[in-house]
């Protein structure tokens, strides 16, 4: 916090001082290890960008490399030794953690119905991916208290999906995201049959923002139980988000959620969301109010590094930085 308006230039001065030291005693040099050049828009992106625009000093160390057209892990050996954090986030890739010493370790998983599942480079499965660092944090609620560990739920980058006001509206759903899972393709084969004016794919960056602000409905269908990350992008765009409930933390983390639990309240959800324009929104508003103010990727490496620094400090488990005060919307998911 600097000097106020109008405060005298020496005081201005040492309060602007104050402010640098607080936020240079504050900055830690973070090496961050994820895999980017499969999956270019990987979690572990927007988890660097968010640490840098919080100010601290990150590096990214890529832990595989391509050679003769295989993947293989590229090791360690030019791991910054001055690090104050090495922080990995999951990329479907199984390579070793790096090596556990004076540097603190992190993993944060977030595929967590997918445990056994990763593609072999020296870790069978995330078991043990979560067993070689010093702190493991979970994305789904479910698998964090199973392990004891810390619920850090996912997020959403506000500088690729947010409001755009002014666009015109194309599509009355949108479903952003793979068509491969035959349960989640029963689901929005019975909503395109009732509501067949729709997009149903793929989409990344900007183009995922454009669709999304475009329809006046998103849709998700999650697999597994999981929250994922069309949840909190959705909201971020201010749309109003018709979800399958996986009853995991979803009711904790927005109130303006439309859950559903069975295939057959699907189609008369949407339809009451189509007939109240205003209604859908001012849901959306809402939507984006709370993921703007709770569920940004800043905010949640904050989160991660408060962890951080109660486990160093050999403190108990942090209880859910979230909160409890989240209830699910009552008004268009009843």
């Amino acid at each position: 916090m600097g000097a106020p308006l109008g405060a005298p230039a020496a005081i201005k001065e040492a309060a602007e001082r104050t402010d640098s030291a607080r936020v240079a005693e504050q900055r830690r040099r973070i090496v961050v290890i994820y895999d980017r050049s499969i999956r270019p828009d990987t979690t572990g992106v927007h988890c660097e960008q968010a640490l840098r625009r919080l100010g601290h000093d990150v590096v990214h160390h890529p832990p595989v490399r391509v050679e003769g057209g295989r993947v293989q892990p590229s090791g360690y050996a030019d791991l910054p030794s001055d690090a104050d954090l090495y922080l990995q986030i999951d990329d479907d890739l199984g390579y070793p953690g790096p090596p556990r010493g004076a540097v603190p370790s992190v993993y944060w998983c977030i595929d967590t119905h997918r445990m056994t599942q990763l593609h072999p480079l020296g870790r069978a499965d995330r078991w043990a991916k979560v067993a070689e660092v010093d702190l493991a944090l979970c994305a789904q609620r479910d698998r964090a208290r199973e392990l004891g560990c810390p619920w850090l739920p996912l997020a959403f980058d506000p500088t690729v999906c947010h409001p755009l006001p002014g666009t015109a509206t194309r599509y009355d759903w949108c479903f952003v995201g793979s068509t491969t899972d035959p349960g989640r393709n029963r689901w929005l084969a019975t909503l395109l049959a009732a509501f067949p004016n729709t997009y149903v794919g793929a989409a990344y960056g900007a183009e995922l923002n454009r669709v999304l602000n475009a329809s006046r409905v998103a849709v998700n269908v999650p697999i597994a139980n999981d929250v994922n990350m069309r949840v909190f992008e959705a909201c971020g765009a201010g749309r109003p988000l018709l979800t399958r409930a996986t009853h995991n933390g979803e009711d904790r983390l927005f109130r303006s959620l439309v859950l559903v639990d069975e295939l057959h309240e699907l189609v008369d959800r949407m339809a009451l969301l189509l007939r109240d324009p205003d209604g859908a929104a001012e849901l959306g508003a809402r939507a984006a109010a709370e993921a703007a103010g709770r569920h940004t990727y800043e905010r949640r490496m904050t989160e991660l590094l408060d962890h951080v620094d109660a486990t160093s400090a050999g403190a108990a488990p942090l209880d859910d930085v979230l909160g409890s005060d989240s209830r699910p919307n009552q008004e268009l998911a009843a």
